[in-house]
């Protein structure tokens, strides 16, 4: 048998709940003027302080990466385990809204607002798992120096161990954490149109910076020929993984937005909307989600390496909805002296549906075995020159001739995400009917086609190079048609 490579084992101490506090203050004030019959504005400033994450009994500890200090609540090192409040959270507001004079349909809105991101402050990691409160043990090995073999097993349980000697892994974080600073801005422009309908135009941006980048091993060796994480070549030789939470994340989101509404008018609702849209970020790593592909921070092998699609980048979308009350029967249009069985059967008919298309999610590419020598994944080589598929299937989506391993010991050239998965597109449809028992009671009737056009909807093609599987679509995303009746009482 070979030696392990790596092994996890949880035990929390001194009571296995945790208490986990922070103190959200926040001051606003608005108020709204309206300048003439043309134009009214909108100001509003806010300011917000969220202090940093303790723990109800002192039970957290934290080591910061950087200066390689530890800090521990209830033993000198403070309830905010070191961790300095944000006084930066400045929220200015500003919208308005113009109708000109020789457009009165037509009216012009903006706005532009900054926010702060706190979600740092939760999720199912954090520093409640460190010594000398936990000691949730976790290694990477490799073939040379193994840390850990089936002999030696893991440590004791329910040891205490001491903080300047753990080797397990660190959830910590930085010292120097900021609160994530959203800013949001729009601009569109509304006309009603005749026939109750509405079009709307609208640009749509988002910069997010100082983001919440969370659990990043920062304690892995460079990149070497060895292509081992070889603990003697890491910042800290002595210590397994130092998973940090860090305030370096950004996100861009650009849009285009236009939405047809017709309101309920003569029996017929319905809206469109169809949406044109960019999001980039530097691969955001949340407590259970992230951006597609690999992320090589800390290291940087070439600019922008982490740059790439969000996990939120959906280039085109469009949904439509409707509601119809079909014109037949008492008082409609078609038939409007019906009455008694044929008003029963034939009369009350409404039909209504949604559809979706939109293209697909950003892939990223991945190495099946990291040899770059570091805990991080790693990514393919691009061949030079060449192209993805043109007509991509799902024995194949993509060129599986633009991509090679790279040398060990090196990050592939590979961006973050290249290309991307299979669109959508899904029609639901229901039929229903009411009719009227008492004045009270009515019986409704439906019956509903989920995906009636039976449109099959592939799922992401396997992006790990040195797979079988690598390029090739093995399942599906939505069921097949289905359809299924119901009979509902009212009252």
């Amino acid at each position: 048998m070979g030696l392990p490579a790596s092994g996890s084992r949880n035990d929390e101490l001194d009571g296995v709940k945790r208490g986990r506090r922070w103190k959200e203050y926040r001051g606003f004030v608005e108020d709204n003027w309206t300048l003439n019959k043309q134009v009214s504005l909108q100001l509003g400033f806010a300011y917000a302080v969220t202090t940093p994450l303790t723990e109800a009994h002192n039970r957290f500890s934290n080591l910061d990466f950087a200066s390689g200090i530890i800090y521990v609540a209830g033993q000198g090192g403070g309830s905010n385990i070191g961790v300095k409040t944000d006084w930066s959270n400045v929220e200015p507001r500003i919208g308005f809204a113009y109708s000109p004079t020789r457009f009165k349909d037509t009216v012009i809105r903006g706005g532009y607002g900054i926010y702060h991101d706190i979600g740092a402050t939760g999720g199912a990691t954090g520093p409640y798992e460190n010594p000398p409160y936990a000691n949730a043990y976790q290694f990477q090995s490799d073939s040379n120096t193994p840390i850990r073999t089936l002999a030696t097993g893991f440590p004791p349980d329910n040891t205490v161990q001491n903080p300047a000697t753990y080797a397990g892994t660190w959830h910590s974080i930085a010292t120097n954490f900021r609160q994530g600073l959203v800013q949001q801005y729009n601009l569109d422009i509304q006309q009603q149109l005749p026939k109750s309908v509405i079009f709307t135009i609208a640009y749509t941006g988002t910069h997010g910076t100082r983001l919440s980048q969370k659990n990043l091993d920062l304690n892995t060796a460079f990149a070497n020929s060895a292509g081992n994480d070889t603990a003697a070549d890491r910042p800290y030789p002595a210590r397994g993984p130092i998973d940090e939470t860090l305030s370096i994340g950004w996100l861009e989101y650009q849009s285009m937005q236009i939405k047809v509404e017709k309101r309920a008018t003569k029996s017929l609702y319905f809206l469109g909307a169809y949406t044109y849209s960019k999001a980039l970020s530097n691969g955001l790593r949340q407590e259970i989600t992230g951006d597609p592909g690999v992320n090589y921070y800390p290291f940087r092998p070439f600019p922008n390496a982490d740059k790439g699609l969000a996990s939120t980048d959906l280039r085109n979308n469009f949904t439509a909805s409707f509601l119809y009350n079909l014109p037949v029967g008492h008082g409609q249009m078609f038939m409007g002296d019906m009455h008694g069985p044929a008003q029963v059967i034939l009369g009350g008919w409404s039909i209504n549906g949604i559809a979706i298309l939109h293209s697909g999610f950003g892939l990223g590419e991945s190495m099946a075995t990291s040899q770059n020598g570091t805990s991080l994944g790693n990514r393919p080589n691009i061949v030079p020159g060449c192209a993805p598929a043109a007509n991509p299937t799902p024995k194949q989506w993509f060129n599986l001739a633009c991509f090679s391993a790279p040398a060990i010991g090196a990050f592939g050239n590979a961006p973050r995400t290249w290309f991307y998965g299979p669109g959508q597109a899904n029609l639901d449809l229901s039929l229903y009917k009411t009719v009227p028992v008492t004045e009270k009671l009515n019986v409704q009737f439906r019956s509903e086609f989920f995906n009636i056009l039976n449109h099959t909807e592939l799922s992401t093609p396997a992006t790990a190079f040195g797979t079988s599987t690598f390029g090739t679509i093995t399942s599906t995303v939505n069921s097949s048609r289905q359809i299924q009746f119901a009979l509902k009482l009212l009252f």
